[in-house]
């Protein structure tokens, strides 16, 4: 710690000051507060504790307190011999307030099972450790020294601090500050904000008005506060285009969804009247073929197909047309014929081999239309929904999917 690296807060720059006197050993994670003295001629940094890394395994943890003055920058050590001291700790929270540094935690390593109390006070104007923390009245809501009470830039935290002994031994002066050490001990700045070896101006600048205080009027060295310029665009105000994109994406899907539902749901409806038309028109044709004329059509004219190639009643033969028996015998069969029914129960019209006429087939639609005509009356489903139920085809879900409205049209009219 033999250089210390100085930040310039007007000019946003980094120096480097090299110190004088012993410095304290090399360690990690101490505390440190300051006190600025009554007139501001002197700053004293306090460092307490921490601890040394090294070797590995084997930390060890400091007690002791040093203080680098400034701008003298040098560094002395607090003698507290015959004190009764916190135990060393290291990670520790220092505070400085009316004068006192307030320490509060830390590691204290493997050797002490309890940190009682684990607050502690130290004077910073006697170097003395106390049992209590001692409240003094007076100062301003800043907690400042008297000569910059009125500033509102003085330094926190100073309030009844007074330059120790042990530091006016070194700077010079009193209790009160007059230091006559203005420069780094080790050889004057040449560059930065102490390179006058004057104590800094204090400038605040606050709602267009600028408080300026100097401890001399020769200061040259200046620390300034401006706030920002408001920014004439908002990013946050404008439109988030990914949230806009995925609102969209997920409006479609939701259509989507919507979509397939309602067609799936329009696909149930038609695939159950699909099936009860089918059923129904198997117990007309039975119903028919169970009559002695019907049967007696039956035997002359070959086996009646039913829905899809069905074969009902009558003989199944090698001549007889393709499909299962539902309700015959198997047999010889007199050869090919047909009847074609127009909706009612008796034949329109009968063709036998001996005509040139071709064969013709008409299944489930006749029977189920003629049933449909007994059991429901005039009702539309025999004209409207019989080419779209027993057109011999189950219905599919794309083909409700691409026309939903041709299967609305279905479901409403049966």
């Amino acid at each position: 710690m033999n250089v210390i690296d100085v930040y310039d807060i007007a000019s946003t720059t980094w120096y480097k000051q090299a110190t004088s006197g012993a410095s304290p050993p090399i360690r990690v994670d101490p505390c440190a507060v300051v006190f600025a003295a009554p007139d501001a001629s002197s700053f004293n940094v306090y460092l307490y504790g921490g601890q040394n890394l090294q070797p590995y395994g084997n930390q060890t943890q400091y007690s002791d307190i040093w203080i680098l003055t400034v701008p003298s920058f040098t560094w002395i050590q607090v003698d507290l011999d015959g004190q009764s001291q916190p135990p060393a700790r290291a990670g520790h929270t220092c505070n400085a307030w009316n004068g006192q540094m307030v320490v509060v935690g830390g590691y204290v390593g493997n050797q002490i099972s309890c940190d009682s109390p684990g607050i502690y006070v130290f004077n910073a104007s006697s170097l003395q450790w106390q049992n209590s923390y001692a409240a003094l009245s007076g100062g301003d809501s800043q907690n400042e020294q008297a000569t910059q009470d009125t500033s509102g830039s003085g330094l926190s935290g100073s309030y009844g601090y007074l330059v120790p002994e042990a530091v006016q031994s070194v700077i010079g002066g009193g209790s009160s500050g007059s230091a006559t050490a203005t420069t780094p001990a080790s050889g004057p700045a040449t560059d930065g904000p102490i390179a006058t070896g004057r104590p800094p101006t204090f400038t605040i600048a606050q709602s267009g008005s600028t408080i300026v205080e100097t401890a001399h009027s020769t200061a040259t060295a200046t620390t300034s506060v401006v706030s920002p310029a408001p920014s004439s665009s908002n990013p946050s105000a404008s439109p988030n285009i990914g949230v806009i994109i995925a609102a969209v994406i997920a409006g479609v899907l939701a259509i989507l969804a919507a979509y397939l539902a309602f067609c799936t749901w329009l696909y149930r409806r038609q695939l159950a009247l699909y099936k009860n038309h089918v059923a129904m028109s198997q117990r007309a044709a039975l119903s028919y073929s169970a009559s002695p004329e019907n049967r007696m059509h039956s035997e002359k004219m070959g086996p009646l197909l039913g829905a899809f190639g069905t074969e009902i009643g009558g003989h199944s033969g090698s001549n007889s047309a393709p499909g299962s028996s539902l309700g015959g015998h198997s047999g010889p069969s007199s050869g090919p014929a047909a009847v074609r029914y127009d909706g009612n129960s008796t034949p329109n019209r009968v063709f036998t081999s001996e005509e040139p006429t071709p064969m013709e087939y008409q299944g489930a639609a006749g029977v189920a239309a003629g049933a449909a005509d007994g059991l429901h009356g005039d009702r539309a489903s025999v004209g409207s929904s019989t080419e779209d139920l027993l057109a011999g085809h189950e219905p599919s879900f794309i083909s409700v999917v691409l026309s939903p409205r041709r299967t609305l049209r279905v479901i409403n009219r049966d």
